[in-house]
């Protein structure tokens, strides 16, 4: 089976996943930085939380995929019992 996607396309701005896109959400942030030394912490603290949060996302993924493999496995020594 073949999936093809389209990328997801903004009315006002570059589409995403490219340079353009990328570096507009960077500007965003880069913006914030430049305010104040205590939103520079902030940011890099946000920063931090958003890679733990994706971290902990697929630490639980691979747990439900290791269990899903267990369950299978189990099924298929019935099926050929």
């Amino acid at each position: 089976m073949t999936v093809t996607t389209t990328p997801y396309v903004r009315a006002n701005g570059p589409d995403y996943g490219t340079m353009a896109y990328y570096s507009e959400m960077f500007s965003d942030i880069l913006c914030d930085v430049g305010e104040c030394e205590a939103t520079k912490t902030t940011v890099l603290a946000g920063l931090l939380d958003a890679l733990k949060s994706w971290i902990d996302y697929h630490d639980k993924a691979a747990c439900q995929y290791e269990d899903f493999a267990i369950e299978l496995n189990d099924l298929v020594k019935e099926l050929l019992a």
